[in-house]
């Protein structure tokens, strides 16, 4: 899709308990900080903002039950990889090899440029979900159900700790000892392009993993 614009896009939120009573306007200026509130008062504005399909006043008081749908107008997405090469096809498990540069889920200013749009774009006979994420900046191998049977299987390995992922990486000059534990927790931090990213955070979710050192350099291998 390169510079082009995408076809837009429309984001949809159901109305809860917790929200019942908010307006409109504090809803999205609250929820979704990535815009500040004058501009989602713009947005309503401008009918790009309905509540069960009719536009609204900012001062819109919520009900519980009720569907909001935010109309995005098309867009520059970020220029990033978009072939996804096929190394394995069963019925019921896909693997691909998935590029750096390209989320595997809709957020942030990627839509289309993800891989689970470009699934549909790419094989629309197929019906194809990840059964796992790799960082934008990760490539590897990223398992996709193909049936209902493989999804549900390998959700469940994955739930019971029956996979596991394995990554490689190059980082600069550390103190490191050969091997060693993490159990740092993550969880979702703000990050502009993307809406969020996973990272160490104190108020995560617990996570373990294990490291190992394969090799050192005096220098920053590939860092050229």
């Amino acid at each position: 899709m390169g510079n082009k614009l995408n076809q837009g896009w429309l984001y949809t939120d159901r109305i809860n308990a917790k929200v019942v009573g908010q307006t409109v306007l504090d809803f999205y200026s609250q929820r979704y900080g990535h815009s500040d509130r004058q501009v989602w008062q713009e947005r309503i504005e401008l009918g790009q903002i309905a509540v069960d399909g009719k536009t609204v006043n900012p001062s819109y008081p919520l009900q519980a039950g009720q569907t909001l749908t935010y109309w995005r107008s098309p867009w520059a997405e970020p220029d990033v990889p978009l072939t996804l090469p096929v190394l394995y096809q069963d019925e019921d498990l896909w693997a691909i090899d998935k590029p750096v540069g390209l989320p595997v889920l809709p957020g942030g200013d990627f839509v289309y440029h993800t891989v689970l749009e470009q699934l549909k774009i790419q094989f629309p006979q197929e019906s194809l979900f990840p059964l796992h994420r790799l960082g934008t900046g990760t490539s590897g191998l990223l398992l996709l159900g193909r049936s209902a049977l493989g999804r549900r299987e390998l959700s469940r390995q994955f739930r019971e700790n029956l996979c596991r992922k394995i990554y490689r990486t190059l980082i600069g000059p550390c103190s490191l000892s050969e091997q060693f534990d993490c159990h740092q927790a993550i969880g979702k931090i703000p990050y502009p392009q993307l809406g969020y990213i996973y990272a160490a955070t104190a108020d995560g979710k617990s996570a373990h993993s294990y490291g190992r050192i394969l090799a050192r350099s005096p220098e920053k291998p590939g860092w050229k």
